[in-house]
C-alpha cells in the first residue's frame, strides 16, 4: 500500500495514525503510489489552492489506478469531509470515499483495504472524545514529533472553514496527553511540537475553561523530553500566566507561534478574531519584554473583503514596525458557507495575490536583517541531518520549527538527534552556518 498525506501538521499525525494501524497488519508500504496495490490519499480541504493541489495529486493516482497496478484507490480526508458528493462526481474512478481519519474509521478503512469487510457497510460516525494516539508511524525524524492535544475548533473566524469541517473543539484528557508524551520520549523524541487548530483553546471543553498552562506544566517534567514548542496559539487566549510560563519554564522553547491575521481593527472585527490592535500590541509588548530572545511567528490573511489600500499599508507599516522574526502570508479565498463569503468588497484574485507577495518582500527583507543580526551569538541548536559535505550538518535554531522555519549549517563533533549549542558565523540569506 501507498498513502499519500497532503495539508498540515494536523493531517500528518492522522496520516502517521492511519500508517501505524496498517503496520500492525503486517502492510508494506511503498513509498511510490506507482508501485502499491492499494493507494489511500489524505487530503486537505481548507482553501483553493489546497484543493487544486489534491486534484492534482489525485489525477496521478487514478492514472495509476487505470494504467498501473493499483486495484483499490481510497481517498480521506477534510476535502472529502467537506465536498463528498461532489468529488465523487468529479472523480468516478475513486474506490472508496471516507472524511476525517478519527480512530474508528481507521479500524473500518484497515479491515476493508484488506479484504476483511464490506466496502459498502456504513461508515462509523464521528468521533466525540479523542484519547491516546498510540502506535503512530511517525513521518518526522526519531528525534522530533508533533503532537496533536485537541481537534475541531470553537473559534468561528469569519473566513475558516475548519469548524464545518473538524467540528466543534475536543481536548484529548490530561492524562491522554501525558501517556502519548511519555511513549514519544521512550522513542527517543527530545523535542515536540504542539499542534491543533488553537492549542490555546485546549480543555475548553473538558474544563470550561484553558488547561493548557497546567497541561504544559505537567509535560515539563516528562524525562526525555528537552523542547516543547508552541504552535498555533491564539491571542485571544494568549494570559500572562502563559507568558510567564514561557519566560520560566526551561523546557517550553523561547518560540511563539501567534498569528495575528492582520492588525486593522475593522478587518479584525469583520474576521471575528475576538481581539483589536491594542491587545495585540500589548501581547507582543509582554512577550518581548518578559522573553527577551523570544522569536515570534505569526501569520497573515490579506486582501480580505473590503480590505481598503490603506489599511492594507497599515498592516504593512506594523509588520515594519514590529519584526516579526518568522511570518507567513495567505491571500484571502472566499469559501461557501464562511460569514466572510457573503461581504461586500471581494478584491480581484490578482490584487489580492498581489498583497501577499508584497508582505512576503517586506518580510524577507526583514527576516534576512534578523539572520544577520544573529551572527556572533552562542544558540541552542537541534541537529536534524547530516549535510551535503563530508562532516556537516542541517538543524535548527529554538526559534525555528521544523518543516516552515530557517535552518542553520552546522559543522563540529555532533550527531543527528543531538541539542546542543552552536556559534553562528554567517548568515546565508533566511539560514545560518554554524560551529559546534
Amino acid at each position: 500500500m501507498s498513502v499519500v498525506g497532503l495539508g498540515c501538521a494536523k493531517n500528518q499525525v492522522d496520516t502517521e495514525n492511519l500508517l501505524g494501524e496498517l503496520l500492525c497488519r503486517d502492510v508494506v508500504i511503498c513509498p511510490d503510489p506507482a508501485d502499491a496495490s492499494v493507494i489511500i490519499v489524505n487530503t486537505c480541504g481548507f482553501i483553493a489552492p489546497a484543493r487544486a493541489e489534491g486534484a492534482r495529486v489525485l489525477a496521478e493516482c487514478i492514472e495509476c489506478r487505470t494504467q498501473g497496478s493499483c486495484r483499490l484507490l481510497v481517498v480521506v480526508g477534510c476535502w472529502v469531509e467537506r465536498e463528498g458528493a461532489q468529488l465523487r462526481q468529479r472523480f468516478p474512478q475513486v474506490d472508496v470515499w471516507m472524511g476525517l481519519l478519527t480512530p474508528e474509521r481507521i479500524d473500518w478503512l484497515t479491515e476493508r483495504v484488506l479484504g476483511e469487510g464490506e466496502l459498502a457497510s456504513p461508515l462509523p460516525g464521528p468521533c466525540e472524545t479523542l484519547g491516546v494516539e498510540a502506535g503512530r508511524a511517525r513521518l518526522s525524524p526519531t528525534h522530533w514529533a508533533y503532537l496533536k492535544i485537541s481537534d475541531g475548533c470553537d473559534n468561528r473566524c469569519s473566513y475558516c472553514t475548519i469548524p464545518d469541517i473538524r467540528g466543534r473543539l475536543r481536548s484529548k484528557p490530561p492524562e491522554a496527553v501525558i501517556e502519548e508524551l511519555q511513549a514519544l520520549a521512550a522513542e527517543g523524541v527530545k523535542e515536540i511540537n504542539l499542534v491543533a487548530q488553537d492549542i490555546t483553546a485546549y480543555g475548553g471543553d473538558l474544563h470550561g475553561r484553558s488547561h493548557l498552562l497546567p497541561l504544559l506544566e505537567d509535560m515539563a517534567r516528562v524525562d526525555g523530553i528537552e523542547w516543547i514548542r508552541l504552535l498555533y496559539t491564539h491571542p485571544a487566549r494568549f494570559t500572562d500566566e502563559l507568558v510567564d510560563l514561557v519566560a520560566h519554564e526551561p523546557m517550553v522553547c523561547h518560540y511563539v507561534d501567534l498569528p495575528i491575521q492582520h492588525i486593522c481593527d475593522r478587518i479584525l472585527g469583520l474576521m471575528r478574531r475576538k481581539v483589536g490592535r491594542a491587545d495585540i500590541e500589548s501581547l507582543i509588548t509582554k512577550l518581548r519584554e518578559r522573553v527577551p530572545d523570544v522569536v515570534l511567528r505569526t501569520t497573515v490573511l490579506v486582501g480580505f473583503p473590503g480590505e481598503t489600500e490603506r489599511e492594507f499599508t497599515e498592516l504593512c507599516d506594523f509588520l515594519r514596525e514590529v519584526r516579526f522574526e518568522r511570518l507567513g502570508c495567505f491571500a484571502y479565498w472566499p469559501e461557501a458557507g464562511t460569514p466572510a463569503f457573503s461581504l461586500p468588497g471581494l478584491l480581484p484574485e490578482d490584487e489580492r495575490l498581489g498583497r501577499a507577495d508584497a508582505v512576503m518582500e517586506l518580510q524577507q527583507e526583514i527576516a534576512f536583517q534578523v539572520a544577520k543580526s544573529w551572527v556572533g551569538r552562542e544558540l541552542p541548536v537541534i541537529v536534524d541531518d547530516v549535510g551535503d559535505e563530508p562532516g556537516t550538518f542541517v538543524g535548527r535554531t529554538y526559534g525555528d520549527a521544523p518543516e516552515i522555519d530557517p535552518v542553520i549549517l552546522l559543522s563540529g563533533n555532533v550527531s543527528v538527534g543531538d541539542i546542543t549549542r552552536a556559534h553562528v558565523t554567517e548568515a546565508r540569506g533566511y539560514d545560518l552556518v554554524g560551529i559546534v
